[in-house]
């Protein structure tokens, strides 16, 4: 058997059909992108990323690639070669801001992300692209993923022994889905008694959702400031980890011992006639209550710079005189002390604990028309300076009718 040299003509053909191949753009770079018709044009090579500041790993994740914030804002450094002038950078599908760059290394502002694993991509003016699966992770943060949380009490003021609503709101964050929320309110300060909360079962928060609201009852039993903490636990879906919001705290709840009521001898009266209104302060706060005195409204909602109106607050076209106030212990333990006109000064009364007192207010109808008497009360419980000011809630009578003389 004998071998074929091949003809001399045969080699020369084959290299000339290489050179037009690689000279007509017909060929691969080594990263597989088309050769460009000027030459060989290789495109971008990612060989490293690198993140700054350097973020600690997630919970319950490990890797060997840099971590990041899904807030954004830390610098991305990504090295490599073959990177042209104008190069873009993308962290999976969100452009970063590039803020230097050179044919091997390119710096640029991390935009806000979604946690879990990011890939990164650079694309070359040319349109050659070169990507970088899962070279990062992005990790939460109180900036793009914390939930908020806020208690509101549904009044700011109240008396012993009335229930008092209160809501745990909870707001979605920017970039993570909530599930199974559980709520917590506890007392930071003040004593009231739980009558009912949320179901155990946990809730869902998706991204874009309306607060996830969770209602109390309480019970406050004891006078003074009432605050309330707030924390609710869950678990990131992204991540599937646990997450804690809060703890917060309420506004302040002022817990007032009086409880103030206003009853009308009789619903209408003729002009000229004695019309008699009976105001009942009760004491359940745990303290005695010195310097007791019915007032009227408050112009800017009890302890503002404003002082009360010193009598109970007359509204209506009718007109009353005030002709004398009465005080006297209608039950339990105490003592009143007697004012003559002209008023005020008003009757005083000492109140112990789980007692009412009773002041009578006798007017003269001296006008035709309708009028509703609103009044209040304050006291002291300290008896010496400086003093700890305690009031009820106001409150008013029907509408009372001033028929005219015949």
């Amino acid at each position: 058997m004998s071998l074929r040299q091949p003809k001399p003509g045969w080699i020369g053909a084959g290299l000339s059909l290489l050179l037009a191949l690689s000279c007509s753009g017909g060929g691969l770079n080594r990263d597989g992108s088309q050769v460009s018709s000027g030459g060989v044009t290789l495109g971008p090579q990612i060989t490293g990323v690198s993140v700054s500041p350097a973020t600690p790993p997630c919970a319950n994740r490990t890797s060997p690639y840099p971590y990041g914030l899904t807030s954004g804002g830390q610098t991305i450094t990504v090295t490599g070669a073959n990177f042209q002038a104008g190069a873009q950078v993308r962290l999976s599908k969100l452009l970063a801001q590039v803020t230097t760059s050179s044919d091997t290394q390119i710096s640029a502002t991390m935009p806000i992300g979604s946690p879990g694993p990011a890939e990164v991509v650079v694309i070359n003016p040319d349109g050659q692209v070169k990507s970088f699966p899962q070279a990062l992770i992005l990790c939460p943060d109180a900036l793009a993923t914390a939930a908020t949380a806020q208690v509101i009490p549904a009044l700011t003021r109240i008396e012993v022994g009335q229930q008092l609503d209160v809501e745990l709101q909870v707001s979605p964050g920017t970039q993570d889905d909530l599930r199974d929320l559980r709520p917590e309110i506890t007392l930071d300060t003040g004593t009231a008694s739980l009558l009912s909360g949320p179901s155990p079962g946990g809730a869902d928060l998706l991204i874009g959702e309306s607060p996830a609201i969770f209602r109390f009852v309480f019970l406050p039993t004891q006078e003074g400031p009432l605050v309330f903490s707030g924390e609710v636990t869950g678990v990131n879906a992204s991540l599937d980890t646990p997450v804690t919001i809060g703890p917060v705290l309420s506004a302040t709840i002022q817990v007032e011992p009086l409880l103030v009521s206003i009853v009308p001898e009789r619903e209408s009266a003729g002009e000229g006639q004695i019309l008699r209104v009976f105001v009942h302060v009760a004491n359940a706060g745990a303290l005695p209550v010195t310097a007791l005195t019915p007032e009227g409204l408050d112009a800017d909602d009890e302890g503002g710079p404003l002082l009360p109106d010193p009598l109970p607050t007359l509204t209506g076209d009718a007109t009353l005189q005030l002709d004398l106030v009465t005080a006297e212990i209608e039950s339990g333990s105490g003592s009143c002390a007697s004012a003559l006109p002209p008023y005020p000064p008003l009757p005083t009364c000492t109140l112990d604990s789980d007692s009412i007192a009773l002041f009578t207010f006798i007017y003269t109808a001296t006008g035709p028309g309708t009028i509703t008497v609103l009044a209040n009360a304050s006291g002291n419980t300290a008896a010496a300076p400086p003093f700890d000011v305690v009031r009820g809630l106001a409150k008013a009578t029907t509408v009372l009718l001033i028929n005219p003389a015949p």
